[in-house]
């Protein structure tokens, strides 16, 4: 926040507000860093989804 004229101290304003679901990310059990999903397909034509950065499959 800026200062003004009745708040003479700008700063940071702490506040809840919506996070979109798209804006979030995984968290991989292995590496424990937050990464993107890879999809990939097994012999048995089972979708699973695997961590893009050390690609181990995903709980899920």
């Amino acid at each position: 926040q800026k200062p003004g004229p009745q708040t003479r101290q700008g700063g940071i304003i702490e506040g809840e507000a919506p996070l979109h679901a798209s804006n979030l990310m995984v968290m991989c059990s292995k590496c424990a860093q937050p990464t993107r999903i890879k999809a990939m397909r097994l012999e048995d034509g089972k979708k699973v989804r695997i961590c893009g950065k050390c690609k181990e499959q995903l709980d899920g």
